[in-house]
């Protein structure tokens, strides 16, 4: 997490904590804000491509958080045996080239 981004967490629990003190909505609210700022992040890097033998590295095109837009490009790569493309999954701490076994559900993938 960048300072930042540290700094509106903070700034936002501050002001949750100001406007619900006292409430039972308090813990929940908080919540609400950190949890999701304590997730583990995942980048999914989308490379495209073709060659004529189907090998290569690919050339990258993007990025995104979207677990679906990672999924419906993966898919759009393994359409041609002459595609280059890939999906790589990067975390706080793996990075992952996804494989037909890949379990997109664990990325929030429903």
């Amino acid at each position: 997490m960048k300072d930042h981004e540290k700094r509106e967490l903070i700034d936002r629990v501050t002001a949750i904590a100001t406007e619900f003190a006292d409430t039972q909505q308090l813990r929940a609210r908080i919540a609400s804000v950190i949890l999701p700022a304590l997730e583990d992040k995942v980048w999914f890097l989308l490379y495209d491509g073709t060659s004529v033998d189907g090998t290569g590295p690919g050339e990258y095109v993007g990025r995104t958080t979207d677990v679906n837009v990672a999924k419906k490009h993966w898919k759009k790569t393994t359409e041609s045996p002459y595609c280059t493309g890939k999906v790589v999954i990067v975390t706080d701490t793996k990075v992952t080239v996804a494989w037909r076994d890949t379990n997109w559900s664990e990325y929030g993938h429903k």
